[in-house]
């Protein structure tokens, strides 16, 4: 079933590369996408597991994946009456506009970043939003240590969906999270904890296009390409243009998913290092 929310406002596609490989982790099943994916086609992927899960139908689930070209933006987003003017121009110039179900600003996404959304019933995950967070973060934190960086938690003034979670590298923004609750059937509650990880992108593009969409809907909003940085300007310069970091990413993520436990009644995780971790195939 497709979330109502996820409305994408089509703009010219490339045909989606589909397909996944699920495996299942310590009651955990993770779910890693191979190739590129629309942006519509995976927030409705988020939704229908987040749905599976609150019914208690499916395992929690980690679901790793990469999107063509678009603008996430919130639900609050769309009230400005702007907005549909807005969305079909920049459909028109290859950035199609999705709604998401959680808050915060718009963001841009594409093939070089790397979506992660972990869904469980409470307390499956953690008993309150920082745990979550937590763990979140601490999955994403061993991947970039994988790829050299030590990443610290903070806010990034005049970056694109600044929160108080934002990872930083070198004193820049290069991942932002944000979770979701809800209510289900039975009364208990299901979350969603979501990331996006910028890794082989060009910041100073991705600054332009949410910085327009903000300025078509009337608003001005600081946006600063120097604010943000990704995996590719912070790990080995030398590496060749062509390698395909942002895949290279997502299986080392799939991997660090698969060893260390998320769920809020295992042990702490430790730190893995670059030579810990093998890469699998998505």
């Amino acid at each position: 079933m497709l979330d109502p929310l996820a409305v994408q406002h089509a703009g010219p596609q490339q045909r989606a590369v589909t397909g996944s490989r699920t495996e299942t982790v310590d009651g955990w099943q993770i779910v890693a996408v191979k190739g590129v994916d629309t942006a519509r086609r995976g927030l409705q992927r988020e939704f229908e597991i987040a749905n599976q899960v609150g019914a208690a139908i499916r395992k929690p689930t980690i679901l790793i994946w990469r999107s063509q070209r678009a603008l996430i933006v919130a639900r609050s987003e769309t009230r400005s009456p702007r907005f549909a003017a807005a969305s079909a121009r920049l459909a028109e110039m290859g950035w199609p506009v999705s709604v998401r179900r959680f808050g915060g600003g718009a963001f841009p996404i594409g093939p070089g970043t790397v979506q992660i959304a972990v869904t469980a019933r409470y307390p499956g995950l953690g008993n309150s939003i920082e745990a979550i967070y937590e763990r979140l973060g601490l999955l994403i934190a061993s991947t970039l240590a994988a790829f050299g960086m030590a990443a610290r938690v903070g806010e990034t003034p005049s970056s694109f969906c600044n929160g108080r979670h934002d990872f930083i590298v070198a004193d820049r923004k290069i991942a932002g999270l944000a979770q979701h609750w809800r209510l289900c059937g039975d009364g208990e509650r299901c979350v969603t904890a979501v990331a996006s990880v910028l890794v082989d992108t060009e910041v100073g593009e991705l600054a332009r296009i949410v910085d327009h969409f903000y300025a078509m809907c009337g608003q001005t909003i600081d946006i600063r390409a120097e604010a943000m940085t990704t995996v590719r300007l912070n790990c080995d310069a030398d590496a060749p243009s062509q390698r395909d970091l942002t895949a290279e990413f997502l299986t080392h993520l799939a991997a660090a998913a698969a060893r260390m436990g998320l769920s809020a009644n295992s042990s702490r995780p430790t730190m893995p290092t670059a030579d810990g971790i093998r890469c699998i195939s998505p």
